[in-house]
Formats: C-alpha cells, structure tokens, sequence
C-alpha cells in the first residue's frame, strides 16, 4: 500500500504526513493475486467474515488504540476493506450507521476518548455490512442507515468487480451522490473515479487536488482540534506567538490558521509577527497560493504587512516558478512606500531565475547589489539573486560566463551554487572546454560538490570527450570528494550517452570491488544502456544477469533498458525470456516494458498475429496503459500481414482511448492500407489527419497513392483521377520524391482504356515531374514504354530510348 500511494505522497508534499497501519490479522496467503504481485507475505486483512460482530468490534478497538498512541490524525484513508473499516470506525465513534439508537450509543460512549479524525478518503471501498448481515451498529438491523457526518472523498475505478458497493459505501452511509461533488452534506464530499479497476489510481493529480481542496472545506465547517482547544486561551493572551512558532514546528498549518480564524471572531487581533510566522509555515510548504489568500486577509483585516511578510510569500513562489506574482509583490512593496530589503529581492530574482526569465533576474540581482553594498559596504549578501540570474540564462554560456567574470571582479566569492549554475549553462551549450576551466578554478578555491563534478561529466558526454569525464573522476578523488559513487554514476552515464560500454563496464567492475560505496541500481543502469547504444545485447543480458545473481536487485528501469538492448538486436525471444525473469522476481511491467516487446517483434520480424494480441490482453489485465507508442507498433506490424481490418480495429480503438495518433500513426495505417490495396480506407484515413490537424509528410502521400495504384480495386471502380488529385496536393504541400510520381503513372496504366489518352496523361505527369526538377528512374522509363507501346505513332520509342543516356532521355522526354 505505501508504495502505492508514492505518487500521492509526493503530489501532497510535505504539507502531509502519514502514518500506516496494517489490520489486525496476518497470514501467509494474500487476498487476491493483485496483492500478491505487488509484495511479499505477511499479508494483513481487517476481520475474517466468518467472525461476525466480534471480529468487526476487534478491528474497531484496533483503530482506536492506535489513534489514542499516535493521534490524533486529521484523516483516514483506507483501501477495500480498509475504507470498510474506517466507515465502520467513524459510525461507531458518532453513533452512526444501521441497527436501534440505544446500541449506537453504547459503542459511541466506549470511543468517546478518542479524538475522531475530520475527513475520511475510501479508495475502492466496501460497505462494512458486505460481510456480516446483522452486525451490530453497522449490520443490516434496519434498512436505513443514520450517515457518517464526516466529510468524505471516494475513489472509484470503472472497471472495478466492487464498483456497485463503493458507490452504496459513498450514497448510503456518507449521502454522496453518483453526480459527483453534490451531497447531503453542503458539498462537503466528493466522488471521483478513475479509469482502472480494484486498485489504488495509477494518476493521483485529481485525488491530491481533492484532498486540498477538502481540507479548506473542513477548515470553515469543522470545530477545533484538540492541539487548538488546549492553547487557544494562552495564544489569546501571549499574541499567539509562542502558540504558532511550536505550530510551525510540527507543520500543523490548518490549526495555526484556525487560531488566526478564532482570533479574529474575539476581536483579539494577532499582530504582524503572528501573521509572519503562518506565512513561514506555507513557505516551508512552498504552498504559495495560500500564502497570497493569507497576505490579502492580512491587508484588508489585519495589521499592516512588512517588509517581512512580502519577503516571505515571495520566497514561497520561489519553487512554483510563480515569477508574476513575485515580481507583482515586489512592485507593491514600492507602492506602500516600504524599502525592499536584500532576502525580498533575492527571493524575486530566485522565482525569475526558475522561470527562466533570465532578464528580470539580472536586473534584480543588480538592485541587489547596489542593496547590499550600501548595507554592508560590499556585495557577498547578493550571492543568492547573482546565482539566481546565472541559473535563469538556460544554455546562454556566453551570458553566464560573462556574469561570472563580473562577480569575481566585484569582490564577491563564488560558492557551489554559482559554480554549478555557470557550469549548468555550460553543459545545456555542450561547452565542455569552458566547462572545463570552470571546473578548475572551482577545485583551486573551493569544495566543489558532487553535483558540480556532476555536471562536468555530462557536459564531457555531450561533448563525446568521455576520456576527460575519467580524469575529471580521479581529479574528484585526490581532491577529497567523499561520494564516489553519484559521481562514478554520472561517469558511467557519460559513457552511455558515447555507447562506451567497454570502459562502462571496466568502471563498473572496478568500483564493484569496493567495499564501500558498492554500485547502485542507478549505476548498473547507465552501464547496461552504453551496451544497448552499442548494440551489445548479450553484455547488456550478462550485466542483468550478474544483478540478478549477486545484487543490487534490478529494477523495472534497469529491466528496460535490457529490453532496449534486445529491441535494438531484434531478439524477441531473449526479450520475452527476460520479461519473464522479471515478472517471476515480482517487477511489474511497465508501459515501456511492453513497447519494447512490441518493437523487438517488429524490429526482427517475426509479427505473429496471437503473440500480439495475447501481450495487449496481458497489459491490459496488468492495468498498465497502453500509450501512442504502444498502438503504432502494433498497427506497423499489421503491414506485413496486410491485416487491414486488424489495423482499422487497433486505431479506431486508439482515438477512443482519448490517445492523439500522430503521423507515424497515420503512416503506418495508410502503408498498411498500401500493401492490402484498399484504397478507400486510405481515403478515410486522409480525411481523418485532416480532421485531427496531423502534419503530413510525403511518405504519408505515397502510401496513399500506392494503395490507388493497384490494378484490380482502380480498374472497377475508375479512380484513376483520383491519383492525380493526390498528387496536386502533395505539390501543394509537400515536396514529392520519384515514388509519388511512379505511382501515379501506374494508377494511369491500370485504370485509363484508351492507349492515346493513357500517354496523353502520363506525358503531363512527366512534365509535372519536370517542374518539380525530378529525373525520370527506371520504373518511370518502364511506365513511359509501356504507355507507348499501344500507341501506334510512339511505338518505337521504347527502342530509341533504350540506346540512349540518362541525360538524353530526360532532354527528349522534356522535348516531347
């Protein structure tokens, strides 16, 4: 479940801290094979059904002794049987859910210590009675349930088998409707849902923006939590500063905000450092849009905002490359009349810096400068916005070089941060020989980090100098620069990039003999990469093999770019093999996994229509989505086959999948189209590119014009013209080669029964061809011949211009 929830966690931030708890029963076997994938045993689950009430009240006591050690907490999240539990948690604690009132109230009095959370979140969730018919205060005693009144968000996935009893959890015990966000309870609940099935969602943006929004609607409807209650009278009397400061401390953003709140509403108005002190809580978040809501309530309400407080909501802004809004703070610290100190200034040429709006924070960071010289008397405290402007120049080396001079010359003392931003730029403009002198002066004057050797070895790499990026590892060593291992990882990266996989592997090997630090997944990754860019498969298979073996276990990244190798080499077969290795050591397969597969079938040639379809049907059950990439590898390897109704069912399933096909996309489809001469599908297909804006190419083009020219399909149906109109809008569009022309005289041959007009028109395409400075090809001659062999004044000029050159054909083609 951790691991599960990775991506919401880091959507969350560190705003958000969790605490897991596994339910009360262990065992060897997991509850589906899903689970069983994913981890190792133990396996835990809630209650066993057969336990009936005394099973359910168990998980209840469980839940509430670890919220009575580690609470109190602000929400719940629970999993399946997960959320079944704390639905059944919450109704116990409120006196909710089904069966008589007095019983409802028994359980209610036994919890009536513990501190119930304020929000719950069900992922995939299951009513608590699903199990047991009768049970207790959540059982079937009645066929009305009295709602949990706590605000709720429910994750539901369409493909789930349980989707009917999440949706009962959320309509009958929370009063969530099926019309998402509305509910019995002043909207404060949501339902959402996501395209999978009984599993945690693979894309948890819409779960982390529900969550945030929730906890401000949780802010205005529920009451205090216990931390505010017990210090909320003292706070009133000491200005809230004490109170505030130990709240930043623990990150308990919305109780600081509930103070502020609570204060206002007893006309006991906190002062300027109180409301500095919340700011500075939301600027360790990096929250800076609630930064800016406090701010404004500040001005309208509060007391007067320094110098202070706009410093510190714009260094909130600094990590959401917000630059307008710190650049507009900026602006109305002037307009107030306040002197912007040299940390507001830095913080706004930091934000511009990540926005990469590189002349805004050189400007800033020279007010910076004439700020702190006339402070302090020199320029050192302007270092931050100087680094800020070096960062911001993306690649303009000769701008960061430049700025760099200047801050030398100035007196001020470059750290590891301008260093790395100088060598940053460096790196971005592939100029490893500036890189280099830079590189240089930092060992003479300071500790360069391993991010500054770092970016020397990328910028060698890019530079295909890797000999200079193994130098520059054995300078880092005699200079004292204790973490070998990031740097031999950045070294051996620069070797992947040159597909050096011989001196990657010797660098491996070497530093495998270490005892400490040994190679990391990381490493080992890099090293199997070079030998994928060298076309070295079996080295790449012999290096995984040696992790499998002896460790670090690899991991899907590292199978990948095995799976690149074998793709590369075309061995399907040691791809498949190596799948296979990785699904038994429990890897799960990503999309990438499977597109290599794909790729690896095409790339050897060896497309079979089940294995095809069999991996789709294995990713799809695997819920791992199949992407562009995915769909035009499949459709590509229907050319071979001429399975033209395959392609059609793979693409049409494509644009129902919300996935934008491109133009290899179409290419692939219209080559198919080619090779199974239909060209009415090919004609479908033209119109959907036009429809879907895909940029055409004149291979696109030409495989259109293939599919026309096939002699039985043009013959019945006498679209011969139709070649010609193809071709007036590839002279429109594009430039057509040789191919495009050929074809259109074969559509001519096949389709036209008059001799006289079929060299008429094949004549005019031969000066179309001219105009477009194109020199007839031997299918071109061969087209012309035999147009004029059934007509009776041009019959021998076949023979005449078989004894000719090339260049006298083309005059007297041009002639005629």
């Amino acid at each position: 479940m951790e691991r599960q929830m990775a991506q919401l966690k880091a959507k969350l931030g560190e705003s958000v801290e969790f605490s897991h708890l596994d339910g009360p029963i262990s065992g060897m076997l997991a509850a589906d094979d899903d689970v069983e994938q994913e981890c190792l045993p133990p396996y835990y689950q809630w209650w066993e059904p057969l336990d009936g009430l005394a099973g359910q009240l168990e998980a209840v006591r469980h839940v509430a002794e670890y919220i009575r050690a580690k609470g109190p907490f602000d929400a719940l999240l629970g999993f399946s049987e997960g959320a079944a539990c704390a639905t059944a948690f919450l109704a116990a604690v409120h006196g909710a859910g089904r069966g008589g009132a007095e019983v409802r109230q028994q359980l209610k009095a036994e919890l009536a210590d513990v501190t119930p959370p304020r929000l719950v979140i069900s992922i995939c969730g299951i009513p608590p009675d699903d199990f047991r018919p009768g049970c207790f205060c959540f059982g079937r005693g009645s066929s009305k349930v009295c709602e949990v009144p706590v605000p709720s968000i429910h994750v539901i996935g369409e493909n789930d088998s349980d989707r009917r009893g999440s949706e009962e959890l959320a309509q009958e015990w929370y009063g969530v409707t099926s019309t998402l966000s509305t509910s019995s309870k002043k909207n404060t609940s949501k339902m959402l849902r996501h395209p999978h099935g009984h599993r945690f969602p693979l894309d948890c943006r819409q779960l982390a923006d529900a969550i945030q929004e929730m906890v401000c609607k949780v802010l205005k409807s529920m009451p205090n939590s216990p931390i505010v209650q017990q210090s909320y009278a003292h706070a009133m009397y000491s200005g809230g500063r004490k109170v505030l400061a130990a709240l930043r401390r623990e990150k308990r953003w919305l109780d600081a905000l509930q103070i502020l709140e609570e204060a206002k509403a007893c006309s006991a108005q906190p002062d300027t450092v109180c409301y500095n002190i919340v700011l500075s809580i939301f600027r360790d978040f990096r929250w800076w849009a609630q930064a800016l809501v406090t701010l404004g309530h500040m001005e309208q309400a509060g007391p007067q905002a320094s110098v202070v407080s706009y410093s510190t909501v714009v260094s909130a802004c600094e990590s959401s490359t917000c630059w307008q809004v710190a650049v507009s703070l900026l602006q109305k610290t002037w307009d107030r009349g306040l002197a912007a100190d040299i940390i507001l200034l830095c913080a706004a040429a930091s934000a511009c810096g990540k926005a990469l709006r590189w002349d805004l924070a050189l400007h800033l960071s020279n007010l910076s400068m004439a700020e702190s010289m006339g402070e302090t008397g020199v320029a050192q405290n302007a270092l931050p916005a100087v680094n800020a402007a070096m960062s911001a120049f993306g690649g303009l080396w000769e701008k960061a070089v430049e700025l760099f001079a200047g801050l030398q010359c100035s007196g001020m003392r470059p750290d590891t941060v301008s260093y790395g931003a100088a060598m940053q730029n460096c790196d971005c403009a592939s100029q490893w020989v500036q890189a280099n002198a830079i590189l240089a002066q930092a060992v003479g004057s300071i500790q360069p980090s391993v991010v500054v050797f770092g970016l020397a070895a990328s910028c060698f790499a890019k530079g295909k100098v890797w000999q200079q990026a193994l130098e520059m590892l054995i300078w880092s060593c005699s200079s004292g620069l204790r973490e070998e291992a990031p740097l031999c990882g950045a070294v051996l990266s620069s070797c992947e990039k040159v597909a050096a996989w011989r001196r990657a592997i010797n660098l491996l090997h070497e530093q495998a003999g270490q005892r400490h630090p040994r190679p990391n997944v990381l490493m080992y990754s890099s090293a199997i990469s070079a030998c994928e860019k060298a076309h070295q498969w079996h080295m790449a298979l012999w290096i995984l093999s040696q992790m499998w073996a002896e460790g670090p276990r690899p991991d899907v990244v590292a199978l990948n770019a095995g799976l690149a190798a074998c793709e590369k080499s075309g061995r399907w077969e040691q791809a498949f093999l190596l799948c296979e290795t990785g699904m038994a050591q429990r890897l799960s397969l990503n999309t990438i996994s499977y597109n290599s597969l794909f790729s690896a079938l095409a790339v050897g040639q060896s497309w079979q229509h089940a294995r095809e379809l069999h991996l789709l049907d294995e990713m799809k059950a695997a819920t791992v989505v199949p992407d562009t990439i995915t769909y035009n590898s499949l459709i590509a390897g229907c050319t071979r086959r001429k399975d033209w109704e395959l392609m059609l069912t793979l693409f049409l399933e494509m644009r129902s999948s919300e996935l934008q096909p491109d133009s290899f996309s179409y290419g692939s489809a219209l080559s198919v189209c080619d090779q199974a001469e239909n060209w009415q599908l090919a004609m479908l297909l033209l119109k959907l590119m036009q429809i879907d804006l895909v940029q055409s190419n004149v291979l696109i083009y030409n495989s259109a014009l293939g599919a026309c020219d096939a002699p039985l399909m043009v013959a019945k149906a006498g679209k011969w013209r139709l070649s010609l109109h193809l071709l007036s809008q590839v002279c429109a569009q594009e430039h057509p080669d040789q191919t495009s022309f050929n074809s259109v005289l074969r559509a001519c041959l096949n389709s036209l029964s008059s001799p006289r007009e079929t060299w008429r028109v094949c004549l005019s395409v031969l000066a179309k061809m001219s105009e477009q400075l194109l020199d007839p090809d031997p299918k071109s001659f061969s087209a012309l011949c035999e147009a004029a062999e059934k007509v009776p004044e041009v019959r021998h000029l076949p023979e005449f211009l078989a004894a000719c050159s090339t260049e006298a054909v083309t005059i007297v083609l041009r002639a005629v």
